[in-house]
């Protein structure tokens, strides 16, 4: 009886108990978010983020804390991490009023209006009342051209709370839409009276004033955020360039001297008045800057880098190389010497002395095996000369020491990329996320490479949170624009290219990827002229470049490639994709020694462009010039030591001209250089087991090259480990794979047949070899490597 009274008693104990902890705890938690709010107020956002993700620690689903961390997020301009945590807490309480505002406020300045209604309807749903709601509804209406719609909404924000700053700016910028401009700024004046101190006012109001041109008034509202914020360099910076751009370059030298008695520790604020002083009063006065600061500061010796950046910027290199070299001989192997060397090599590889550049990281390295700068620095020398996987070595051993180096990783995910190892090269991008996540690019970068990939609905919900976090970032939304044009989804594109035709100096791109819509949906006419627009405003840039063939395949499809060719060659000088496109019309118009003469233009130029060095050689081929399209192959392997292409065309060209062994080489040292090119082991292996069968040391190797495709569903990859393993006298593993090869039905090639034909005569199973070796050279004049070897061995059955 008392056993079981004391576990009543235990139990209830424990009830209480737990009950008491469960106060507790809670009433921790909501000191942590008032101690929090409480700083954040002061400004104090370190501390802040520490109180709140204390209250998260003790509650990991709370969405009022988390909407909070984001609150600091977005105050530090971690807009990325901001709209993260406000979804996040969204997703742990779908009816949390201010995360459903901040969400749909983050979707409407990305113009994604479907989204922010979604939000905005749910929130109005939970609290019709709310005074953000309706300015937020206001502004989704004026993005709609509902004029009135945004008027009604701004002024019933107004009414619930007469300090509304965004019903403040939405009004104001319905009137400077409709050209009211003295009501825009009526409203922005009575906006500021009752905020006297918000700064997204302020900003309004001298983007207002600038505007219109009114530099005296811009002028203040700088001086009074300046004030108001003096250790925002943003704001000195404005302030500072009105003044150059007036041409009173002094008092734009005293605002940064001001900033720099207002935050004495910050070298950041020093550093922007000496590239003030470098760029408007020139080299020596930065130069005098600098030198007073050694004075103060002999031991800073990051501020003989400053220097050496300054004789670099005005083109000094002389005096920069001068400057290092002196550091080197002071400190020699010490880390400033290291690192002078680091940036000598820096120069060097940008002077195009790779020979320099590399004994100099050689050193550093033979000293501090780990440096990280030369390490990174040779990691990008090595993937400019496309020698990607010595890069993607030195990557990885730097990585180990510094796993989150945002540029490490960039790197890293590109030489990937380039040996075509995507699901690499995606987590790798993934992990720069992880590290740099206010980098919108990164993510922009692995959309891209998530379409590469064909996953298309992950690449946009990459591009879509890109646009929605970072609104402002220009090249979110053409990546966007060009996935919605390339998966037709025409609508989208629309949307997103009138987003980018807002942006300065990007309407060119848009008229660009509007002609893609014209020509993607049956308006040739209308895409050829737009294509021909850009390529006129712009006959230099890289846009133009793109132009030129989407140009050339409208006018086919409208017949009119004599009217492409008269505009193109009419453009004076023509880039090296011109002459190629010229030259692809001229195959189609059936002059091919006209496309052989642009070829041969960029060829001789040596321009970076691989379909120039395969077309000029098919030419060549198809005139039984084998000598001419090896040459014309070797050049272009020899410009692009990567590409893939090149080197394989190159090595079946070298076949065809009874040139096996060089073609073997040429295979072998692309392989050095892209472990990963299956098609290159293929047929480097298959070329050993067709020419090079006496070597055993060769044979092993196309062995190592293959075995990779045991498991292979081609036919063509399971062929060659079949006729590897046979000259390697495995007859029973290539018999497996050939079997495997056979069940593929009509895939099987009379050059299959013959392998297992010859494989099977050689297990001493006749009449089966017998019905491979007729089924290989049924087909009348059949032509494959080793076609006379089984015509003997069929004679001999």
């Amino acid at each position: 009886m008392r056993i079981w009274l004391g576990l009543r008693l235990t139990a209830a104990a424990a009830i209480i108990v737990m009950v008491g902890s469960c106060d507790s705890q809670e009433r921790r938690e909501t000191k942590y978010l008032e101690r929090g709010q409480a700083l954040f107020d002061q400004g104090d956002f370190a501390k802040a983020r520490l109180e709140f993700k204390n209250a998260l620690a003790i509650k990991p689903t709370d969405a009022e804390a988390l909407y909070r961390l984001g609150l600091v997020d977005e105050a530090q301009l971690d807009l990325m991490n901001a709209f993260g945590n406000f979804v996040h807490a969204r997703e742990q309480n779908p009816h949390h009023v201010p995360a459903l505002l901040k969400i749909a406020e983050y979707y409407m300045k990305a113009n994604h209006l479907d989204d922010a209604q979604k939000n905005l309807d749910t929130a109005l749903l939970q609290k019709p009342d709310d005074a953000e709601a309706h300015a937020l509804q206001a502004a989704v209406d004026l993005r709609r051209d509902d004029h009135d719609g945004t008027e009604k909404e701004a002024r019933e924000a107004l009414r619930r709370d007469p300090k509304n700053v965004t019903a403040v700016l939405v009004l104001a910028e319905l009137y400077e839409t409709a050209g009211q401009t003295g009501a825009a700024e009526t409203v922005l004046t009575e906006g500021l009276e009752k905020s006297p101190s918000s700064v997204p006012l302020l900003t309004e109001r001298l983007a207002l004033y600038q505007k219109s041109n009114d530099t005296g008034k811009a002028e203040e509202i700088l001086k009074t955020l300046v004030t108001a914020r003096p250790q925002d360099a943003d704001y000195r910076f404005k302030l500072a360039k009105l003044y150059q751009s007036a041409g009173r370059i002094a008092e734009g030298e005293a605002v940064w001297r001001a900033g720099v008695t207002d935050a004495p520790n910050d070298w950041n604020m020093r550093r922007q008045l000496v590239l003030y002083l470098s760029e408007y009063e020139g080299l020596d006065p930065a130069e005098k800057e600098i030198n007073a600061y050694l004075e103060r500061s002999p031991q800073s010796d990051f501020l003989y880098f400053w220097l050496a950046d300054l004789y670099i910027r005005h083109k000094a290199t002389d005096r920069a190389v001068a400057l290092l070299e002196k550091i080197v001989e002071k400190d020699r192997l010490a880390p400033e010497g290291l690192n002078a060397r680091n940036t000598l090599a820096r120069i060097r590889f940008a002077m195009g002395d790779r020979s320099l550049a590399d004994r100099l990281l050689a050193v550093v390295l033979e000293k501090d095996p780990g440096n990280h700068e030369a390490l990174l620095l040779r990691a990008r020398l090595l993937f400019d000369q496309e020698d990607y996987a010595a890069s993607v070595g030195d990557l990885r051993q730097l990585l180990r020491a510094y796993p989150k180096d945002p540029v490490a990783l960039q790197v890293l995910a590109e030489a990937l990329l380039r040996q075509g190892r995507i699901d690499l090269a995606m987590d790798t991008l993934s992990q720069l996320i992880e590290a740099a996540p206010t980098d919108p690019g990164a993510q922009v970068r692995l959309a891209q490479i998530k379409h590469l990939a064909r996953d298309n609905v992950r690449a946009h919900e990459l591009l879509t949170r890109v646009t929605a976090m970072a609104p402002d970032y220009v090249i979110g939304w053409e990546a966007l624009a060009r996935l919605e044009v390339e998966t037709k989804d025409w609508h989208g594109a629309e949307q997103a290219i009138a987003k980018l035709a807002s942006f300065d100096a990007q309407q060119l791109t848009a008229t660009f990827l509007k002609a893609q819509i014209l020509d993607g949906t049956g308006k040739e006419e209308e895409a050829l002229k737009q294509f021909e627009t850009v390529i006129s405003a712009a006959p230099d840039s890289a846009l133009s470049e793109h132009a030129y063939a989407p140009l050339a395949g409208a006018a086919l499809r409208l017949n009119r490639l004599d009217d492409a060719v008269a505009f193109i060659e009419a453009q004076k000088p023509l880039p090296a994709v011109a002459h190629l496109t010229l030259a692809r019309v001229y195959i189609q118009l059936k002059k091919p020694d006209d496309a052989a003469s642009e070829l041969d233009k960029i060829v001789d130029a040596g321009a970076p462009i691989p379909a120039a060095y395969l077309e000029r050689a098919q030419l060549y081929l198809t005139a039984r010039n084998y000598d001419k399209a090896i040459e014309v192959l070797k050049k272009g392997a020899e410009l692009l030591p990567g590409d893939i292409d090149l080197a394989v065309t190159l090595a079946q060209t070298e076949v065809d001209a009874n040139r096996p062994t060089e073609a073997i080489a040429v295979l072998d040292s692309l392989l050095r250089r892209l472990p990963s090119a299956d098609v290159a082991a293929n047929n480097m292996a298959a070329m050993i087991a067709d020419y090079d069968y006496d070597d055993p040391l060769a044979l092993e190797k196309a062995r190592h090259a293959v075995d990779r495709f045991q498991q292979a569903d081609d036919p063509r990859l399971l062929d060659t480990v079949a006729w590897v393993y046979y000259r390697l006298d495995k007859l029973p593993e290539a018999t497996v794979f050939m079997e495997r090869v056979s069940r593929k039905g009509g895939a099987v090639t009379p050059e299959m047949h013959y392998h297992f034909g010859a494989i099977l005569l050689k297990a001493g199973k006749k009449q089966q070899a017998k019905a491979e070796l007729e089924a290989a050279l049924r087909t009348q004049g059949a032509s494959f490597s080793g076609v006379e070897e089984a015509r003997k061995m069929l004679a001999g059955l």
